[in-house]
């Protein structure tokens, strides 16, 4: 099962790659695009702080508001966590966001908002992981769906944020899908639930997200969601015609 769910995740850069190639678009010069290395570190280092703070803010909120500890146990150590986000960013950042951020979202911004455009990547984005909530075993399975689904929502904001601020690479989002996924792994709520497997720990993370995403909306506007720059704008980001 393990095997299948993990050649499955590659799902969404395959696809992207197939219809890059489908549409007689140059496969090599959208990868370069979408892995571009050379951007600022800030964004590398928001991608993976954000996850980290709002797990340990739910954590937090959750021992306040509603009883438990958070146990020495609990909390990732400076070998492992590096370790696995490694990991998982080969087997969900890249496996997953050439198609989402890379090859979907640009084509939803030549004729949407942003906003709308983080909308529809996020529903989709959800609607493909909803099999994973009921496969038995699984890290997703008994997730409630109507936290699930506008958390990803949430996230989409968020993630289309760094992509249009570096002007489509996908890096950074690839590293906060990837600090996401390692920092709900663990449970920093002692007790029989964890902070990410309860409902009200999957409310204070989805208030959080949510509000972040809020804050990034008024801050830079829902059409870009970013500073104003052509490439975006016109929707031209990662969409190059260039043949092969």
């Amino acid at each position: 099962m393990f095997i299948l769910t993990t050649i499955g995740g590659f799902g969404p850069f395959i696809g992207g790659a197939l219809l890059i190639k489908a549409s007689g678009q140059n496969l090599r010069m959208w990868l370069s695009d979408i892995f571009r290395i050379r951007i600022a570190a800030r964004y590398y280092l928001a991608a993976l702080l954000i996850p980290i703070l709002a797990i340990v803010l739910a954590g937090a909120a959750h021992v306040w508001l509603f009883g438990g500890r958070i146990t020495p146990a609990a909390v990732p150590s400076v070998v492992v966590f590096p370790l696995y986000i490694g990991i998982i960013l080969l087997f969900n950042g890249v496996a997953e966001e050439p198609g989402w951020r890379g090859f979907l979202l640009p084509r939803l911004q030549a004729t949407h908002s942003a906003l709308t455009a983080s909308i529809l990547v996020g529903i989709v984005w959800g609607v493909w992981h909803l099999p994973l909530l009921m496969l038995p075993g699984h890290s997703l399975t008994g997730i409630n769906p109507w936290i699930y689904l506008p958390g990803l929502i949430a996230l989409s904001v968020i993630m289309t944020w760094l992509t249009n601020d570096v002007e489509g690479s996908i890096l950074p989002a690839m590293f906060f899908h990837a600090s996401y996924n390692v920092s709900i792994s663990y449970y920093l709520v002692g007790g029989s639930e964890g902070v990410t497997t309860s409902l009200t720990g999957g409310s204070l993370l989805l208030a959080i997200y949510g509000t972040l995403a809020v804050v990034l909306l008024v801050r830079y506007g829902p059409a870009r969601l970013t500073p104003a720059r052509p490439s975006i704008e016109d929707g031209s980001i990662n969409d190059r015609t260039d043949h092969e």
